[in-house]
């Protein structure tokens, strides 16, 4: 279902934002916990009667939580002009790109805050604020709050904690009001920029370890890629979605171009992905992205 697969990349987005003094373990139980309490704040009984027909495809779609642990522990250093400029917010007037790029204003908080970069925090917290009240979603956001604990690294587990009920209610409502629609582009933005995110990382890391684990993951998307793809053909007879769905293809073509090895390296199976390949890959993510962002 949809509410499972938002569920994974807003603890994708937001597991970027555990301090280095937290286990993962602990980050885990702590979002299970918030996913509880939403749940049992927003009705599940209610939910049911409103799923759309199309979201059983989507249902198997694991956690990425492994990537986001893994983009923490390279030690690439913090690049701000990659990320989502927050000065654009004003410029989507569809909900369908307000959608779109709250979620990628969502994952780009994420990496801000595992850098610890509260100078950076404020201004996409203000666009997710901002884009969140235009969908009429932010009543669920105690920004007040997650805008005091952003100034200490040390509170970053609390805002993972609250914002993660936040999306959680977010969403429970927006499936109530039968706008599962709104709920997935905000899933789909996340993840395409945590694609962004993860493919910088890559063309940045020096180690090629981390290199190869990063691109097994990458390539691990496309599994993801063909299930959001049967979904937007839904809504293909939507100009917007047309759009956004001939881009995808266009992504789709390079995973199926692509000539890979896969070797075990200490009981892991790592996929190599050659640089033609991975170069092919960036530039639709960029494409795919400017699409979104424009």
């Amino acid at each position: 279902m949809i509410r499972h697969i938002l569920f994974s990349t807003v603890v994708f987005i937001l597991f970027f934002s555990c301090s280095n003094d937290s286990s993962e373990k602990e980050i885990i139980s702590e979002i299970s916990t918030a996913k509880e309490i939403a749940e049992e704040d927003g009705g599940t009984n209610q939910i049911d009667k409103h799923q759309f027909s199309i979201t059983g495809m989507l249902e198997s779609i694991p956690p990425p939580v492994e990537l986001s642990a893994l983009l923490k522990s390279t030690g690439a250093a913090f690049q701000k002009e990659i990320l989502h400029n927050p000065n654009q917010v004003d410029q989507y007037n569809s909900n369908f790109k307000k959608a779109l790029n709250l979620g990628i204003y969502g994952a780009d908080l994420g990496y801000i805050n595992i850098y610890g970069k509260t100078f950076a925090t404020f201004d996409h917290l203000t666009a997710v604020y901002e884009l969140s009240s235009a969908l009429k979603i932010n009543q669920y956001f105690d920004f007040e709050t997650i805008k005091r604990l952003a100034t200490n690294k040390r509170n970053l587990d609390s805002i993972i904690y609250i914002t993660t009920i936040g999306f959680e209610k977010m969403n429970t409502q927006l499936r109530i009001k039968n706008q599962e629609q709104i709920s997935f582009l905000i899933l789909f933005g996340g993840w395409l920029e945590s694609l962004h995110l993860a493919i910088d990382v890559a063309s940045n890391s020096n180690d090629k370890a981390t290199i190869n684990r990063i691109r097994t993951m990458l390539y691990d998307e496309s599994i993801i890629l063909e299930d959001i793809i049967e979904l937007i053909k839904q809504f293909e007879y939507d100009e917007d979605y047309k759009k956004l769905l001939v881009e995808l293809q266009t992504l789709q073509k390079v995973y199926a171009n692509m000539t890979v090895e896969e070797i075990e390296d200490n009981g892991e199976w790592l996929i190599i992905m050659n640089n033609n390949d991975f170069d092919q890959l960036k530039t639709s993510v960029a494409k795919l992205r400017k699409v979104i962002i424009a």
